[in-house]
């Protein structure tokens, strides 16, 4: 491996004449944030403020191409260049309006008539201007984005051009492409730090200076794509920021060799796969364990990469390997969307369904099923719907109620790969699920035992018993509530008796817990038994008061205080716990059911029934 390190500043990166630099095809857009933006810009004035060096990051160019294009490819670095890039065309074009705009309200706060602020607006112009273009060569620019990017960029930032003095300017809208974005970011925080000082320019000057020279970065030059790459495992190696997903990626595009026409279109496949997973709860590299396991066997996150690229090294095509990857990313990126919820979500469901189905998996923060559930949507997608309910009873049980850690269940899941990949049958195949821990016995005994101090589990298992009571015609709306009935604030309990328990262990024993609506909840909030439970009436009609609510468990207790004048307490809070874990034993059947097996073929012969008829 070929590499040439240094250390360096911005002032001699962008110098020279034969001095290019350009983010290949193959590279993803300019996508830094807001937040990325912001964090930059507040390291940077922190260090000029305090007169230290502030080290940027290494920046990694490639000169194999560099006979053909006269441009070094940026193989690492081009979100940072270009933010640079940006904010030294922010103080180009705000020093240049100082000389012909000076009576704009954006200067109000300088004095205009110091003649060494005009001096120092006009050393900031030839300072910023000087590290974007080269002086002696008009149409030598240093710094080149990739294809989609560099139109806006070179037109609205290299160029010189609107300094955005007006504030309606500079509000930063949804809509703005993030190179605009980081303009107007930039123009605001140059505003609002220089120019409310008598001496603004004086201090931009200052400023800008020590982003030129005092911004250190390692530059580490390469003579060939293969030794980039290379680097990047070396680096990570040491223990470097470098995703497994980035060094997967680098080391498909090594694969292709110099087929630049194969190179673009995997990468564009790629790119295409980290787009659909970021609105899933887990990142690229997960998603590439989780296929791992699921096609390959285990693997822990520390030896999925070296794996993948051996396995890569042993395939004819990696764009069939994209290709599948493509695939099973949309499925997985489809049941782990962060918006897909239970019992509430933003996206749509109908109550028993498979989408639902995955919801509540994806709200428990299981994770150890996504092997077998990405395998058998690819391979068998008959037994999907069908393995479902198992999957969950068996995860639910055993570590939402249970609270084995999920290294237990990883075990059980490796079989019911293999029992798949068999061949075998739904029967065959729930036999992994079988466990001591996961019995009727001791799931009725943890649930009347356990408390609930997560609310969000609590709330779950309360929206499924509502299910299973009648309650399925009855969606849950998106703002229902989890309700405490004996107060969490132990100040307000009027004679209650805990018996032999701890306070604490009546306020979150399940049988204390009931759903409700938003405004409802509100309006109780701590308040004792008497006053609450008038709240729970039961709502008449579709139309709600103010004082019902539509919520089976919840106007029973009302139906119970009106009927016998109880009061709430521990035996009532007992018998309801109970009763709740009676329910839930059917709610949540022992994996191994035969009943449960049962009812899972019917229900899945049915919906194939229909399906046909449909059709």
């Amino acid at each position: 491996m070929q590499i040439k390190p240094s250390d360096t500043t911005v002032e001699k990166i962008f110098y020279g004449i034969d001095t290019k630099y350009q983010v290949p095809h193959y590279q993803r857009d300019y996508d830094w944030t807001l937040d990325n933006l912001t964090e930059l810009w507040s390291d940077i004035l922190s260090a000029w403020k305090s007169n230290t060096d502030y080290f940027v990051g290494a920046i990694v160019f490639n000169e194999e191409n560099r006979s053909s294009t006269s441009c070094w490819d940026i193989v690492d670095g081009q979100q940072r260049l270009a933010s640079l890039t940006v904010l030294l065309a922010v103080v180009r074009d705000l020093a240049k309006n100082f000389s012909t705009k000076n009576s704009h309200s954006a200067f109000n706060g300088l004095d205009r008539s110091l003649a060494s602020n005009r001096d120092k607006a006009e050393r900031a112009v030839k300072k910023s201007e000087q590290l974007i273009v080269h002086a002696a060569e008009p149409d030598n620019y240093f710094l080149k984005l990739n294809d989609k990017d560099h139109p806006l960029f070179f037109d609205k930032i290299q160029k010189p051009g609107n300094a955005l003095l007006d504030k309606a300017e500079r509000k930063i809208l949804k809509s703005d492409p993030r190179i605009i974005k980081a303009k107007k970011l930039f123009t605001t925080n140059l505003i609002e730090e220089f120019f409310f000082q008598l001496d603004g320019f004086v201090k931009l000057d200052e400023f800008i200076t020590f982003c030129i020279t005092r911004l250190r970065f390692l530059r580490i030059d390469v003579t060939t794509d293969n030794d980039a790459y290379l680097l990047f495992e070396t680096l990570n190696d040491r223990g470097l920021d470098l995703s497994i997903a980035d060094l997967v990626k680098n080391r498909l595009l090594l694969t292709c060799g110099t087929d630049a026409a194969k190179k673009s279109r995997v990468y564009s496949k790629w790119e295409s796969i980290t787009h659909l997973l970021k609105n899933s709860r887990y990142q690229p590299q997960d998603f590439l364990r989780f296929y791992w396991i699921a096609f390959h066997g285990n693997a822990t996150k520390k030896q999925i990469y070296s794996k993948i690229k051996k396995y890569l090294s042993t395939i004819p095509d990696v764009e069939n390997l994209v290709d599948e990857w493509a695939t099973d990313a949309a499925f997985f990126a489809k049941i782990t969307a962060k918006n897909l919820t239970y019992p509430v979500s933003s996206l749509s469901y109908s109550v028993g369904s498979t989408d639902q189905r995955y919801a509540e998996i994806n709200s428990l923060r299981y994770s150890v099923c996504y092997p077998t559930l990405i395998y058998l949507n690819r391979k068998r997608p008959e037994l999907l719907p069908q393995i479902l309910p198992f999957v969950i009873s068996y995860l639910f049980r055993l570590i939402s109620i249970g609270g084995f850690a999920a290294g237990r269940a990883e075990k059980a899941f490796m079989n019911v790969l293999r029992e798949i990949t068999d061949g075998k049958g739904l029967s065959e195949i729930v036999t992994c699920f079988k466990d001591e821990e996961v019995t009727d016995a001791k799931f009725k005994e943890r649930i009347i035992n356990n408390t609930f101090e997560d609310n969000d589990l609590a709330k779950y298992i309360l929206a499924k018993l509502h299910e299973k009571s009648g309650g399925s015609g009855l969606q849950l709306r998106r703002d229902v509530h989890l309700e405490h009935v004996l107060p969490v604030k132990p100040t307000k309990w009027v004679s209650f008796n805990t018996k032999t328990r701890n306070i604490q262990d009546w306020i979150y024993s399940l049988g204390n817990m009931t759903l409700l609506e938003k405004e409802l909840n509100i309006s109780i909030q701590n308040d004792v038994f008497e006053k609450k439970v008038k709240y729970f009436g039961k709502q008449k009609g579709r139309k709600a008061n103010d004082k019902t609510t539509a919520i089976p468990m919840t106007y029973e207790i009302s139906g119970e205080f009106l009927t016998s004048g109880r009061t709430w307490d521990a035996d009532w809070i007992e018998e309801r716990t109970k009763q709740f874990a009676l329910t839930a034993c059917s709610v949540w059947d022992a994996p191994t059911s035969k009943a449960r097996i049962l009812r899972s073929r019917v229900a899945a012969g049915s919906k194939r029934t229909r399906r046909s008829v449909k059709s």
